[in-house]
């Protein structure tokens, strides 16, 4: 895949994982034509949003074919990490973070993780409760972890660890970690095949199996209470 990259910033600009050192740096109000493969594009994206003043204006010139990818072949989960800073519209009066904004940003990992392993599009099918262990203040700077775990046929585990802390501190707090369940899907939103996953940590597969079959009960629930007479469907 080639694309021809227009980086307008006032500074250097770095990938959040580390890619091949000779595209690693985009110069101020350079325009570069590079070769990239499609695992780079999340985190062309990412750095876009984590300098939140960094514009990439992206112009396909060559399209790869992920269809030959070997989906037969197990692949290795790599962790996604999205990073960002609370400021004062993203929390509450109490000045501590709303839930549904760290949600998002667990979500949006979740994602990009899942599109790293799969290399798909992906859709959110599911998510475990998520507990907040420690307040998130206005001025922390988060940071989440996003990793899949599990993978199906077409479906993927990714669990996704937040961590904060102070922007003069060095010291990081777990604030919570969440399962999400994501599906893989092509551009008309069917769902596809993905690769196997190369199984690293056994008890992790183990505690995504127990997260799946959970999920797989509530959805038997859910049809069963809308086959009853009213379609009254059950609390979560």
């Amino acid at each position: 895949m080639v694309l021809q990259i227009r980086c307008q910033t006032p500074r250097f600009a770095t990938f959040t994982q580390p890619v091949d050192p000779a595209k690693r740096y985009l110069k101020s109000r350079a325009t570069i034509t590079t070769r990239l493969g499609a695992e780079d594009l999340p985190y062309l994206a990412l750095e876009a949003l984590r300098t939140r003043n960094l514009r990439f204006h992206l112009r396909f010139l060559e399209r790869g074919d992920v269809s030959q990818i070997d989906n037969n072949e197990p692949r290795r989960s790599e962790p996604v990490i999205v990073s960002d800073v609370v400021f004062p519209e993203d929390t509450n009066f109490y000045g501590t973070m709303f839930g549904g904004s760290a949600f998002a940003m667990m979500d949006k990992a979740a994602f990009l993780a899942a599109n790293r392993f799969s290399h798909t599009l992906a859709v959110t099918a599911s998510s475990e409760s998520v507990d907040f262990t420690v307040p998130v203040r206005s001025g922390m700077v988060l940071e989440a972890i996003a990793q899949v775990i599990h993978a199906g046929r077409t479906s993927m585990i990714v669990r996704v660890v937040l961590n904060c802390r102070d922007p003069l501190s060095t010291v990081e707090q777990q604030a919570t970690v969440g399962y999400f369940t994501m599906v893989a899907v092509d551009a008309s939103g069917k769902p596809v095949e993905i690769p196997k996953l190369l199984v690293e940590d056994q008890a992790e597969w183990e505690h995504a199996e127990r997260i799946r079959a959970a999920a797989a009960a509530r959805r038997k629930r859910r049809t069963e209470a809308a086959q009853e007479p009213g379609g009254h469907r059950p609390e979560q």
